[in-house]
């Protein structure tokens, strides 16, 4: 896993994970803060830009997956930063299917 999208070694990051099929990729902590606040130029070039370069040059949807370094960020403007790198119907895959299947991860059963 290569945290923060290797930043700023991004294209580096990119091309390591192309390459190895057991390496992925998550891009937390682009910026930080509150993304509400800040300009959106910034938020352009920053997050949604690089995490839609990287989604695009790995040209595999399995092999990125969301993640925030909350509490560094608020959530939910990061969420739709996020959502507005990913084509939508790679959310799903982005958001949670890809995490689920790198970390091996086991639905837990409903509490009776």
């Amino acid at each position: 896993m290569i945290a923060h999208c290797g930043n700023p070694w991004i294209e580096s990051a990119a091309e390591v994970a192309y390459k190895n099929p057991n390496v992925y990729i998550e891009c937390s902590a682009m910026l930080t803060g509150d993304l509400d606040q800040a300009p959106k130029e910034k938020v352009e070039a920053y997050v949604i830009k690089p995490i839609a370069w990287v989604f695009g040059y790995l040209e595999d949807p399995k092999k990125l997956m969301f993640g925030t370094d909350w509490p560094l960020v608020s959530m939910k403007p990061y969420v739709e930063a996020y959502k507005r790198a990913i084509p939508k119907e790679h959310w799903k895959a982005v958001f949670h299917d890809n995490a689920v299947r790198v970390f091996k991860l086991q639905p837990q059963k409903a509490q009776e």
